[in-house]
């Protein structure tokens, strides 16, 4: 019985060198776009800690980058139930979300990571990616009030984005409220 312990203890570090490895890897593989390696060189690791929050949200968000939604939102899922404080994982289940055109669920996700916004490298890019996302789930709701609200506000931190001025204008076109706000968001600022 001592024996196996001390072999263990010596094994030990090996042990953890290998999964820093693989882990290692895997976000190698992910920086390069090579998403399909990256989950390959995270599954084992998954399996053996399933509890690992950072391994489930880089699967996640590879499973999103190679358009498999359903793989994306079980393991963005997952992280979210780890209790994941990095932004990423919420932006990225929003995303599949609304590539499944889920759209409640998507603005649900957005709202439950907002608060892991100011922890970010880069937080008004990060807001603005936010902002836009919801913003585009709020129009596919017709909620129209809100989509101008995420939209106006995207805006104002890029400057000009093509994509959302155009979504403004078709909820504008519904609601004489909101061509009104559009109008007043189109003045010069002071």
């Amino acid at each position: 019985m001592k024996l196996r312990g001390r072999a263990l203890m010596l094994l030990l570090p090996f042990l953890a060198s290998s999964a820093i490895a693989d882990y290692k890897q895997a976000v190698a593989y992910y920086m390069q776009g090579r998403y399909d390696k990256a989950i390959q060189e995270l599954k084992p690791d998954l399996d053996q800690n399933p509890d690992w929050e950072f391994g489930h949200r880089l699967a996640g968000l590879s499973y999103l980058k190679l358009k498999n939604n359903a793989l994306a939102i079980s393991s963005l899922t997952r992280a979210v139930a780890l209790k994941s404080k990095t932004f990423s994982t919420y932006l990225g289940l929003g995303q599949a979300y609304f590539n499944m055109q889920r759209y409640e669920s998507c603005v649900d996700a957005l709202n439950q990571g907002e608060p892991f916004l100011a922890t970010e490298k880069e937080p008004e890019k990060e807001k603005y990616k936010l902002l836009q996302l919801r913003g585009y789930a709020n129009y596919q709701l017709q909620k129209f009030n809100e989509a101008v609200n995420d939209l106006q506000a995207a805006i104002r931190i890029t400057g000009t984005e093509w994509a959302d001025y155009s979504q403004l204008g078709s909820p504008s076109t519904i609601s004489s409220v909101t061509t009104r706000r559009f109008r007043r968001f189109k003045r010069p600022w002071p």
